[in-house]
């Protein structure tokens, strides 16, 4: 009997060496039934919550699964394999259809005997049970520190947390200091900047201004200076607080909740309705007046969703060096920005956070940014060494191709006709009206599967009309007409920008030259290489004379 493990801890208060214990107890187990386990068949999730069936090896067992590769399933209880009644019932049929069976060693269950169905629905339903009351447990533990006037967690700017101990000086078992609570109370330096940002929006400011001008009087932000953030003021921290009630007072708790999504199985935010929400107020931790909030907000709601408002909508990028740009100044990213007609790159550091951060202020004409960019590009990748890897490249591949069309294909044929002769009989054995949630899994599995040797073959035979050949010209005209494909199909540029990630590792560096008279040269350039063999030396590209209006 083939054996896969699967082991799990739930939360990084819990010990990592209980997924060591979990595997000793299965290997044990299936040593005394002369089965056999393979290394690579030992499947773990560290810190991962049971209710989460986007589990990484998880995944992987269930896909293990599938491949016919094993033919038992083992964990210590079934609370391991997860906590989600529909989701372990469906496993448990899955599996079932594919001729695997699963044990739970600790709840005594095998689901290859012909009366497991019921206690493992059974336990399925109470592992979930358990999971929901364990969540009401600590939201009542949470709610009931909100009550006593304690921290439920999380941190805000403008306010401290201080812990409460036992007045008596009690310790708890390991000999510290019993704790009741943490009390936040208001920080009156940061306070003071809480209502000065308020301010600064009532005046008519707007969110960039704001960061920029806290930036230049090298005010601490909330943010803390890390290997991916900058500890700078930006528009993003701007608007986050202006949109804080609990400045007013208003702590109001469980406004929203973690929920997992149906289809991904990953947690999501979802706010509660109004009536489960639990509502607080503290006249002690007010920082902003009402007069004031209303202010700032009424003007924000006047103005819509503008560029600064508190509710902008988001955007993703659509040209093809977004996000492969960066300023030599700061380091920054360049971005996009639009006046009119007139489309520019320029430092994000500057933009958002002002000459504090950077004093890079020039725009870049992203026109000519882009048709320099590709012309040089165009140049480099056309150099003989280029063409002629790219030549063997193609060659290679389509030769290879070839060389797995003769039997593959047969075998991939074989098997559709498999497929289509189950298929008939499942939907016959369907049509006779004697159904079952496995026998319909089992037929969408199928279906998937032809579905997959279809697309398949027919890749198979357009390569087998593709000429190993390639003319050194056609390479050169699709290099040269790069710029010109992209213009034709917008809806490529997600994946050629990312090809371009591949090309070029690191971002390129943006650097202005001002010469004595005042205008300016752009200059981009970085390493332009591959995974395997990057080309030697860097390439340089240059965009020429840009336009030197400051932002």
């Amino acid at each position: 009997m083939r054996c896969a493990i699967y082991a799990r801890y739930s939360s990084d208060m819990q010990r990592p060496e209980s997924i060591e214990d979990q595997v000793r107890q299965c290997q044990r187990y299936i040593e005394s039934k002369s089965w056999v386990v393979r290394p690579e068949q030992i499947y773990s999730d560290h810190a991962e919550s049971g209710s989460d069936m986007g589990r990484s090896d998880y995944r992987r067992l269930k896909e293990a699964a599938r491949t016919l590769i094993i033919d038992c399933v083992v964990v210590d209880d079934l609370s391991r394999l997860g906590r989600d009644a529909a989701e372990s019932i469906a496993v448990f049929q899955e599996l079932g259809g594919l001729g695997i069976k699963i044990v739970g060693i600790a709840d005594g269950i095998d689901t290859a005997s012909t009366n497991s169905k019921l206690p493992f629905y059974f336990k399925s339903v109470m592992n979930e049970i358990f999971l929901d009351d364990l969540k009401e447990k600590v939201r009542r533990g949470m709610r009931g520190q909100v009550v006593r006037g304690y921290s439920a967690g999380g941190r805000l700017y403008g306010y401290g947390t201080e812990p409460v101990y036992d007045p008596g000086g009690a310790v708890d078992r390991f000999g510290r200091p019993v704790r009741y609570g943490v009390r936040i109370h208001v920080k009156p330096d940061e306070a003071a900047v809480v209502r000065r940002i308020f301010e600064m929006a009532v005046s008519g400011l707007g969110l960039r201004a704001t960061a920029s001008q806290l930036n230049a009087e090298a005010i601490p932000s909330p943010q803390k200076s890390t290997p991916g953030r900058s500890g700078r003021w930006c528009p993003s921290t701007i608007r986050q607080i202006l949109r804080q009630p609990k400045y007013i007072g208003d702590w109001t708790w469980n406004k929203t909740r973690w929920d997992r999504k149906s289809q991904s199985g990953k947690r999501a935010k979802v706010p509660n309705p109004p009536e489960k929400w639990e509502r607080y107020e503290s006249k002690d931790l007010r920082i902003v007046s009402d007069e004031l909030w209303h202010a700032v907000h009424e003007r924000v709601g006047n103005a819509g969703r503008t560029r600064g408002s508190l509710n902008p909508a988001g955007r993703r990028g659509k040209h093809i060096l977004s996000g492969l740009l960066k300023c030599s100044e700061c380091g920054a990213s360049m971005v996009l920005t639009n006046s009119g007609k007139y489309s520019a790159y320029v430092c994000n550091g500057y933009w958002t956070k002002g000459t504090a951060v950077c004093s890079n202020r020039h725009r870049v004409n992203r026109h000519r940014l882009e048709g320099s960019f590709f012309d040089n590009l165009s140049a480099a990748l056309s150099a003989k060494e280029v063409i002629d890897d790219v030549t063997r490249r193609v060659r290679r591949a389509v030769e290879t191709q070839r060389s797995q069309t003769g039997p593959s294909r047969r075998a991939l044929l074989e098997r559709r006709d498999e497929i289509k002769r189950a298929t008939d009989h499942l939907v016959a054995f369907i049509e006779q009206g004697r159904a079952s949630p496995s026998v319909s899994d089992r037929l969408g599995h199928l279906e998937s599967e032809l579905a997959q040797i279809e697309r398949e073959l027919a890749i198979r035979k357009a390569a087998a009309n593709v000429s190993a050949e390639v003319a050194e010209e056609r390479v050169k005209a699709a290099i040269y007409g790069l710029r010109e494909s992209i213009e034709r199909r917008p809806r490529h540029v997600p994946s050629l920008r990312q090809s371009l990630r591949g090309l070029f590792p690191d971002k390129l560096t943006v650097r202005n030259l001002v010469d004595n008279e005042g205008t300016f040269e752009t200059i981009i350039g970085g390493p332009c290489g591959h995974r395997e063999q990057p080309l030697s030396p860097p390439i340089m590209f240059f965009s020429g004379t840009g336009d030197r209006t400051p932002v």
